[in-house]
């Protein structure tokens, strides 16, 4: 509907029109039309560039649901391969294994209440040329000297140390057991060596052996760790129950710290 002006004259005493008032309000009039016009023509421009805006948000929604609903049609396994892509292979899925415990005849040369008075009873028997191992357990510190898959073995090693002190003993022994996630590979290396546990036959060729070579890697952190520290057991001892005594106590702490 058109928009209707009112125009007021001013009308004089001798009833004649105001001139000057008629073509100041003639003006006016023309001012607010082209006002009136120019805000229309804005908001036209406005509202038409809103609807190119949607128009093309539209247009270009349906064409990548195209697209991809097109793909779909003709390589349905694509998107199940890209989804698949990350997960591990079936023979690479890590495993939950029964670790079980170490066992061997130790030789014992004290229990201490702290770890302070175990360390000097350590010193004392370097003293002596000996390499004694110190193995935290819930009534303290115990000192072993050394470790035989029989006790008989025990027995004779143990007999050399009555001169120095005839406090030492004979015991069976044994290392915590547990639960480790393996991969398929680490877990084939660690029930070889299991199997040769306590390497009574073998325990001077490991270092030779293809259990123990110093390019195998692991998976599991912990793991490749413990393996570290037995090839370092083995490069700095000779003596074969030294030997089987640290190797145990690594295992030991393989499945009970953390930190490993």
């Amino acid at each position: 509907m058109e928009r209707k002006y009112t125009i007021t004259y001013h009308v004089g005493p001798d009833q004649t029109l105001n001139e000057s008032t008629q073509n100041f309000e003639a003006a006016s009039l023309e001012e607010s039309k082209s006002t009136h016009m120019l805000s229309r023509s804005i908001a036209k421009r406005i509202i038409v560039v809103i609807s190119m805006s949607i128009v093309i948000g539209l247009a270009f929604g349906f064409l990548t649901m195209f697209i991809f609903l097109n793909r779909e049609i003709e390589d349905p396994l694509a998107f199940e391969s890209d989804a698949t892509a990350n997960q591990p292979k079936p023979d690479e899925q890590m495993e939950e294994m029964p670790l079980p415990k170490l066992t061997a005849y130790v030789i014992q040369l004290g229990l201490f209440e702290t770890e302070e008075s175990a360390s000097e009873g350590v010193s004392d028997w370097q003293t002596k040329g000996y390499h004694p191992l110190k193995w935290e357990t819930d009534e303290g510190f115990r000192l072993f000297l050394s470790a035989y898959s029989s006790k008989e073995e025990a027995k004779n090693a143990q007999e050399a140390l009555i001169d120095f002190d005839s406090s030492t003993y004979v015991r069976n022994w044994e290392s915590s057991s547990g639960l480790k996630q393996l991969s398929s590979q680490d877990e084939e290396w660690i029930t070889s060596f299991l199997d040769q546990w306590p390497f009574q036959h073998s325990l001077s060729d490991l270092p030779d052996s293809n259990l123990f070579q110093p390019t195998h890697q692991f998976e599991d952190e912990k793991l490749q760790r413990f393996y570290d520290q037995v090839l370092s057991i083995l490069s700095e001892y000779d003596d074969e129950g030294i030997i089987r005594l640290n190797i145990m106590h690594a295992y030991h702490q393989f499945l009970l710290d953390d930190s490993l």
